[in-house]
């Protein structure tokens, strides 16, 4: 998972979220829902994004979002596995012919970036990665940033600023050296 880490943090290249199968864990096979987001007070809305993917069958991310007009929305949560989206970005999303709200383009960042984590799971045990979620949670809080938990390995980070990012990234990079996690940007 190193996809788009050591990126200067600038904004995708097109305004459309990017979604791509490069990367995304298999077990994605049809839709993902964000079950404990960030800013889930501020949600009112259920929205998806699509990750491309190989061969006919689409898969998608469902969002968690707050509803500003009647195609733009507030992200309230950190992707799991959309490319190009981050807490707190307003996206466009038309309801499309099967009545699904579906994200055609980010029309504002928000600054926010995120990052993704998985801990190796072959390389701990299930007490060793209880222990290394905890101390990410604890390295994450102190940096003013926010952690959601996708399941045991999988986790998502949300950096508000660049000094969060960068003191998370230290964090993360000084993990990964030791052989305990992989991670990537998700804004690449």
């Amino acid at each position: 998972m190193t996809r788009g880490r050591g990126d200067n943090g600038s904004s995708p290249s097109s305004t459309s979220a990017r979604a791509q199968s490069k990367g995304t864990p298999s077990l994605i096979v049809r839709q993902h829902i964000n079950v404990d987001p960030r800013r889930r007070s501020s949600a009112d809305f259920a929205i998806v994004a699509r990750l491309d993917a190989d061969g006919d069958e689409a898969a998608w991310e469902q969002l968690l979002a707050r509803q500003l007009s009647s195609e733009l929305f507030k992200i309230c949560c950190i992707p799991f596995f959309v490319y190009g989206l981050s807490l707190g970005d307003v996206v466009r999303a038309p309801l499309d012919e099967k009545r699904r709200y579906v994200i055609t383009e980010i029309v504002e960042k928000s600054g926010h970036r995120t990052l993704r984590v998985s801990l190796r799971r072959n390389a701990l045990d299930k007490h060793e990665r209880a222990r290394l979620r905890g101390v990410l949670l604890e390295s994450v809080n102190a940096a003013q940033g926010g952690i959601e938990f996708f399941s045991g390995t999988l986790l998502g980070i949300d950096a508000p600023t660049d000094q969060s990012y960068e003191a998370i990234c230290n964090e993360l990079k000084q993990r990964e050296r030791a052989g305990e996690l992989e991670y990537e940007e998700g804004d690449a």
